[in-house]
């Protein structure tokens, strides 16, 4: 017996590893296909990544040179102006300077600067002769500003060209009056070389449209100085210098290249000022996928150029095809596990038609055996009419009339229930049609006690057959002295572990069958029935009263 609960369990946990294997394996393929596809396209995004960054990179690189290049060729001019007043011998004129200036073509060819100025390097109480200087050379009345200084030199504008609205303003200016302009001229009073200023707001900028800029000065000693020069200073005369518009500036560099980035130019040696940036660059730098620092040194001062990407970028297109490459991995992956899905649905398919072809063979000899059963139980059923209605005729008249009532009770009985089909049914009606036809006479139907339910189709075959067959045992084992005449069912519903069922009670007194009996194909197909069909239980109980048979019945399963 041990062996046999092996076998039937081994045989489940088969059974039900088969089932899962079956459910999981196309989601085993789809999600192993899909990882794998999903790790091509990780790699590929990856590889894309890091060749679109080169590019980027590429790009910022060339636009810093750019602007390097346009910054230093400018400082390049102004070492050649400065040259060009050292080792002239003409007098300091502003025709001498304006015409070397219009003939390098500053203005046309650098394009971001505000142009060249000359500052004399004074003492502080000579001011009222520069300004007499500027006169001279200008027209009108011009004076050294702002009017007080807490240093003892100053360096007005005394040239600039092109003379301009902003440039014209700027005459007289004493930039070294102002802290970061002063920082620039003594470095490059002391290295003799060009020094650019921290980012500083020009004198130029009288209108509204402001922008930040710097000035990069280189030191000149003049052969022919003003009179009023260098009482002190004899290696410096005054200064060459450039004001740069820094907005101009990034503009003129990048015109031609249309960068597909925004910018942000810092100043480093001034604790990161923000020389110049792109009008949306605060917002546009966390979207940009791609990002670049770069650093150039402008007259001795470090800027560093923070780049991001904006959607014009070209090496954005990676994510064409890495996008490709994902949906063509997960079409193949979704494609392969619907193919493994059919494979498996065919298979079960030719399983399910094997299946029911063996139960279809298993249906018929059951029907077979019901029907010999039936058989059977109809000859039990017409000789126990024979036997009750002998015994109560007084004549053989009486018995033919009395026993072809029953026998034509019974036929119409049995019509009326094949022609319902067993599709659904009153459970009471059912109930008295079935006992009627076969306990005949001897029953009434007022010992049924119960609720009208209706019974499915299912509920109606299996109780219609447990119905005949105790019907049939209750005639078969039943008091001889009066069949049926003391059965009673009863049914309710009762809630039992918060589900509600059917209880029905069969009470036979003076029943002969007994619970221990050998149970024959009637016994077995009720509890087929009962238990198997219906999810039921099936209780015989026997005393000295006789026989009760209780039935307990899911309701799910009777509605």
């Amino acid at each position: 017996m041990s062996k046999d609960i092996v076998v039937f369990h081994s045989q489940s946990i088969f059974g039900q590893t088969e089932r899962l294997m079956k459910r999981i394996a196309p989601i085993v393929v789809l999600i192993a296909v899909a990882a794998i596809g999903t790790g091509m396209t990780l790699f590929a995004n990856a590889a894309a990544n890091r060749a679109a960054q080169s590019q980027f990179d590429l790009i910022t690189s060339e636009a810093t040179d750019r602007l390097d290049r346009r910054v230093s060729q400018q400082i390049m001019v102004l070492r050649s102006v400065a040259a060009h007043l050292e080792t002239t011998g003409e007098p300091l004129s502003r025709a001498t300077f304006s015409r070397f200036i219009n003939a390098l073509g500053v203005v046309e060819s650098f394009k971001g600067i505000r142009g060249i100025g000359f500052a004399l390097l004074i003492e502080s109480d000579r001011e009222a002769e520069v300004a007499g200087l500027i006169s001279s050379y200008y027209g009108g009345a011009r004076a050294v500003w702002p009017i007080a200084t807490d240093q003892s030199y100053r360096t007005p504008i005394a040239l600039v060209e092109p003379l301009d609205g902003r440039n014209s303003a700027a005459l007289g200016y004493d930039m070294y009056s102002e802290s970061a302009r002063r920082v620039a001229m003594q470095l490059a009073m002391a290295n003799g070389m060009a020094a650019a200023t921290a980012p500083v707001r020009l004198v130029q900028e009288i209108t509204e449209e402001k922008q930040n800029g710097f000035l990069v000065y280189m030191p000149v000693r003049l052969k022919t100085s003003p009179p009023l020069v260098n009482a002190k200073q004899k290696q410096v005369s005054g200064f060459i210098f450039s004001p740069f518009r820094a907005g101009d500036l990034h503009d003129a560099a990048w015109a031609s290249q249309n960068l597909p980035a925004v910018f942000q130019t810092v100043d480093l040696d001034s604790g990161g000022v923000i020389l110049d940036q792109s009008p949306d660059f605060a917002s546009a730098s966390v979207k940009g996928r791609f990002k670049a620092d770069r650093e150039i040194n402008v007259a001795g001062r470090k800027w560093r150029i923070h780049f991001a990407s904006t959607p014009a970028f070209a090496g954005a297109n990676w994510q064409v095809g890495t996008l490709l490459l994902g949906i063509v991995s997960f079409l193949f992956a979704a494609a392969l596990a619907t193919s493994t899905r059919a494979q498996l649905q065919s298979v079960e398919t030719a399983n399910r038609l094997a299946a029911l072809s063996n139960q279809a063979s298993e249906d018929k000899d059951m029907m077979l055996q019901e029907m010999k059963h039936r058989i059977k139980n109809s000859i039990a059923r017409v000789l126990a009419i024979a036997r009750q209605t002998a015994a109560g005729s007084k004549s053989l008249d009486d018995f033919t009339a009395s026993f072809f009532s029953r026998l034509q009770s019974m036929s119409a009985a049995q019509e009326l229930l094949t022609r319902s089909h067993w599709e659904k049914a009153n459970l009471r009606e059912l109930l008295n049609g079935e006992l009627h036809q076969v306990l005949g006479e001897c029953w009434d139907q007022k010992r049924l006690s119960g609720e009208d339910i209706e019974l499915n189709a299912r509920a109606t075959q299996a109780l219609g057959l447990t119905f005949h067959e105790l019907a049939t045992n209750a005639l078969k084992y039943g008091d001889q002295k009066g069949i049926g005449t003391g059965l009673n069912v009863t049914w309710r519903f009762e809630t039992l572990d918060a589900d509600e069922v059917l209880k029905l009670e069969w009470i036979e007194p003076g029943s002969s069958h007994k619970a221990g009996d050998k149970t024959g194909f009637g016994s077995k197909l009720i509890a087929m029935n009962i238990e198997r069909e219906l999810n039921g239980k099936l209780e015989h109980i026997t005393d000295q009263r006789g026989l009760t048979i209780r039935i307990t019945l899911p309701k799910q399963a009777l509605l």
